[in-house]
């Protein structure tokens, strides 16, 4: 082996070394930056199941007031007929006797709404 030789080798080797130290340090680079990727996903993954619960539970909550509400605003209705039909006096279908059907049911205030919300209806 004479000396130019020598000296492509030995350069040749020097290459192949500074990139394999090259691609070592990027390799613990990339490896840091995936732990630390991990680490935050773990993270958010354990937020995202404490809210997720949270949810739930408020969920759960909003739908049992739903059902109370439910339960207030069917117990303050008035009992009413099943049908409008039956509002109307069995001698005949005339307004005035509609009315007199609804005024039996609703009294005060809210016959007055009754009222106005069939003549702005008309």
């Amino acid at each position: 082996m004479n000396l130019q030789d020598a000296r492509f080798h030995s350069n040749t080797l020097t290459r192949d070394l500074m990139e394999y130290k090259a691609l070592r340090k990027d390799n613990e680079i990339n490896n840091r930056l995936l732990k630390e990727l991990v680490m935050k996903y773990a993270a958010a993954e354990q937020e995202l199941s404490i809210l997720n619960r949270e949810l739930v539970r408020k969920q759960d909550l909003l739908e049992k007031d739903l059902e109370a509400a439910a339960f207030i605003q069917q117990a303050l209705l008035p009992k009413m007929p099943t049908s409008f039909e039956s509002f109307i006096s069995p001698g005949g279908s005339s307004l005035a006797s509609m009315w007199a059907g609804i005024s039996s049911i609703f009294s005060g205030w809210m016959m007055r709404v009754v009222i106005w919300a069939v003549m702005s209806w008309m």
